[in-house]
């Protein structure tokens, strides 16, 4: 999310932001939020119905951003995934990703927040149905369970990285991401068996 400077609707959106890392949507109102920002009543039903407008505003711009990575850069093969992410989508998420981790950590921890979800659903599309090309089909697993397995492991990975109090650069989380394209639940299992690590993200 590129806040630009100066103008009411940025301080609006720093100030929400702000107030939800210090406590809960139900808590805040649009005076709060106002207060904060130091913008009159006025300027903020300019640009939001409520407090339910701008939380969605916020997550539309950050989930827009990453729809774009995606359109923009090629479109991800899990199942041959580039070991040079330049040009990867997915790398290129996580590099937003990282640079506006204090907002996207923020919204996650928001029991209103629908940003997650939005992240998935664009996971699942960049992911599509090419993923799962390489299923035997003597196993009994549909696609759509294939796909949605590959995504609750992407998402799963992307929460693990971004929450952790010390957070490694997006080329190292790639390069465990690359990593765990690799390893079959058998194989994790088997790592933490023997309580050694594959790779870490903090």
């Amino acid at each position: 999310m590129k806040f630009r400077q100066k103008t009411s609707e940025d301080r609006i959106q720093r100030a929400f932001i702000k107030l939800l890392s210090e406590q809960s949507f139900q808590q805040l109102t649009v005076q709060n939020i106002i207060t904060k920002a130091g913008v009159a009543r006025g300027p903020f039903y300019r640009y939001y119905l409520d407090k339910f407008d701008l939380l969605n505003r916020c997550e539309d711009q950050l989930t827009h951003e990453s729809d774009y990575i995606f359109r923009q850069y090629r479109r991800p093969d899990l199942a041959r995934i580039a070991a040079h992410p330049t040009n990867d989508a997915f790398f290129k998420l996580m590099e937003y990703l990282y640079q506006n981790r204090q907002i996207v950590i923020t919204l996650i921890n928001c029991s209103a927040s629908d940003l997650w979800r939005k992240i998935h659903d664009l996971v699942a599309v960049a992911i599509g149905t090419h993923a799962t090309d390489q299923i035997d089909q003597n196993f009994e697993i549909t696609p759509d369970l294939a796909r949605e397995l590959l995504v609750q492991n992407v998402m799963t990975l992307l929460k693990y990285w971004l929450t952790q109090p010390t957070v490694i650069t997006p080329t190292g989380a790639y390069q465990v991401f690359i990593k765990s394209r690799t390893l079959s639940p058998v194989d994790l299992a088997q790592e933490l068996a023997a309580n050694k690590p594959v790779s870490r993200l903090d």
